[in-house]
């Protein structure tokens, strides 16, 4: 079997010709929004997530022409989680939090890790696993963000 380098064979989701108008309409509607209800900026809260890789595996290596099975070293291995950030427009960085996949604290970082008690009690990084039904998720979930299971926020 001869290897060979793939390139893609779809296009990517594309913008839209209008996305200035698009993204004006937004605007506009959240202004009306802040001003008609009054809402302080403290209350507007801005908030993406990025997983980050910890320990990146490839599904490649080097092997002979014609092999059958192909052994990876830590191909089965994956540490990653899923960094959420938020701010307002007031100024305020709320803290971040990091969803690791698993169901038991056994999953996060560990109580000894440099630097996690300046993370927990100067910054208020909020550490919490996904809890999901496929013990390798670390995506972030409603559930998640309201910090069910550590800070049993009310909805």
């Amino acid at each position: 079997m001869d290897w060979t380098i793939r390139k893609g064979t779809r296009a990517a989701a594309h913008i839209p010709a209008n996305v200035t108008e698009l993204c004006e309409r937004t605007f506009f509607r959240i202004v009306h929004l802040i001003i008609n209800y009054k809402i302080p900026p403290e209350l507007l809260i801005n908030m993406d997530q990025t997983g980050v890789i910890i320990f990146m595996t490839s599904n490649t290596t080097y092997e002979q022409k014609g092999s059958r099975q192909v052994d990876i070293v830590g191909k089965d291995e994956k540490r990653a989680y899923t960094l959420c950030v938020a701010s307002t427009p007031a100024g305020d960085i709320l803290p971040f939090q990091q969803v690791w996949s698993g169901k038991t604290r056994q999953s996060l970082p560990s109580a000894n890790a440099d630097g996690i008690d300046e993370a927990n009690e100067n910054l208020g990084f909020d550490f919490v696993t996904a809890n999901s039904k496929k013990a390798s998720s670390h995506f972030s979930t409603f559930k998640t963000m309201k910090g069910v299971g550590r800070h049993n926020l009310p909805l």
